[in-house]
């Protein structure tokens, strides 16, 4: 079957597991979000996926316009990220180095999700729960990237 049927199908299937089975509501939720978790890595929240960020003009954006490390840490220092990150966090003064990437897991989690402790139940933290909502930092991350 084309991956474009099985994307069509898609939401019927998930239609079938949630009325069909004994999921409780808070599996349907955790279901959903882990499920909105995997579509933004494939829209571009990847640790792969940064080095092919785009500017506001369609050009490609230097890998240091998009990430930084300072004292061992990995920062995404996209502009519409550090903005919102700066009024996220109220920091309007000093040296914002931006955003930071987890930098503990596997392959999987390490540099592909927001730092934990940062950023707390949002959706792009390495573990996704049933209450993990899309922060402004990561839909301006998607704004920022171009595509």
């Amino acid at each position: 079957m084309p991956i474009e049927d099985q994307l069509i199908t898609f939401p019927c299937d998930l239609y079938d597991i949630l009325v069909h089975t004994d999921t409780t509501i808070k599996e349907a939720v955790l279901l959903r979000n882990t499920i909105l978790h995997e579509l933004t890595h494939i829209i571009g929240f990847e640790g792969d996926a940064l080095r092919f960020f785009r500017d506001d003009f369609g050009g490609p954006r230097k890998y240091d316009e998009v990430v930084q490390r300072r004292g061992g840490r990995d920062f995404v220092v996209l502009p519409r990220v550090t903005a919102n990150a700066r009024t996220h966090f109220g920091a309007f003064t000093g040296d914002f180095p931006g955003l930071r990437l987890e930098n503990n897991g596997g392959s999987g989690t390490k540099g592909s999700h927001w730092e934990t402790s940062d950023m707390g139940n949002e959706i792009m933290t390495g573990a996704v729960g049933s209450h993990s909502p899309y922060s402004k930092m990561t839909l301006a991350l998607l704004e920022d990237s171009g595509w």
